[in-house]
């Protein structure tokens, strides 16, 4: 009967299938951490103290896991009639009708577009690997021996503890400048600056130079605090900064011991006063 219908109408039914797929709900699975390298160390300021961290470098992978829905609908498409022209369709089904009398092929044609067309399709779900996701997880190096070196020359001497840190006390003589961490062949260092912010030469108007200062110290608080704690990735920090310039901090991270360190750190730092503000900011670990 289709051969009929090409014969008499120059048209043809072309059966066809339409695939959709979309992620509805996705997880990460316990990261495997993989092999140790080198001991690193790193050195910052928090407050009026110097945080050493001893750590060896690794990298845990964890597989992102996610249910793939996939939607498959079949139709049909009739092709040689110009879209345009509503009367060829009319007369198509006038012909198809035709056709159906003449050869009484009325219930196989029927049964035809019924295989050929699936009305509402079929849905499916499965659980897929999507992708691998690496992130940096050092390890504590603990009872590493460490000198610490302020810029008038005082030395101080310790061991990491069980978390692979050491905290020592910036002495009020230590004066200016770099202050270096020493292990063995290894060092770090961190800037610490003395005297009041106007000796700092700065091409930022006084307000947005100390502003900046009070965002910079805000993040170097998080980066020290979260260091032994292993912390990567991006932390939004709710910052609340009140009408003489202290800020306090409010972390989307609820791991055990940052919220009291960061608390403690922030005591230091100072953005301009007389402008109290609340506002959340992003930083990166």
């Amino acid at each position: 009967m289709l051969v009929v219908l090409v014969g008499v109408s120059g048209c043809f039914i072309l059966p066809a299938e339409r695939t959709d797929t979309r992620v509805v709900e996705s997880t990460l699975e316990r990261p495997r951490p993989g092999p140790t390298g080198a001991v690193e160390l790193r050195a910052d300021i928090v407050g009026r103290t110097v945080l050493v961290t001893a750590q060896r470098v690794r990298t845990c992978t964890a597989e992102e896991i996610g249910v793939v829905e996939t939607h498959r609908e079949k139709h049909v498409t009739i092709e040689g009639i110009d879209p345009g022209h509503v009367d060829g369709a009319w007369w198509l089904v006038a012909m198809l009708g035709a056709v159906m009398v003449a050869t009484g092929t009325v219930s196989g044609l029927v049964t035809g577009v019924i295989l050929l067309v699936d009305g509402d399709g079929t849905t499916t779900r499965e659980r897929k690997r999507l992708r691998r996701v690496e992130s940096a997880c050092p390890v504590p190096e603990p009872d590493v021996a460490i000198d610490v070196t302020f810029a008038a020359g005082q030395v101080a001497h310790d061991r990491t503890n069980a978390g692979g840190v050491i905290t020592v006390p910036i002495p009020d003589d230590a004066g200016g400048g770099f202050i270096v961490a020493r292990a063995a062949a290894l060092e770090a260092s961190a800037w610490y600056g003395a005297g009041p912010p106007e000796t700092t030469p700065s091409r930022e108007p006084p307000r947005a130079a100390t502003e900046t200062r009070g965002f910079a110290g805000v993040r170097d608080v998080l980066r020290a605090c979260a260091a032994p704690l292993h912390i990567v990735g991006l932390v939004h920090a709710r910052l609340e900064i009140d009408r003489e310039g202290r800020v306090g901090a409010e972390l989307d991270r609820d791991e055990p011991g940052l919220a009291a360190c960061v608390r403690d750190g922030l005591a230091a730092v100072r953005f301009p006063p007389d402008h109290p503000k609340e506002l959340v900011f992003p930083y990166q670990l």
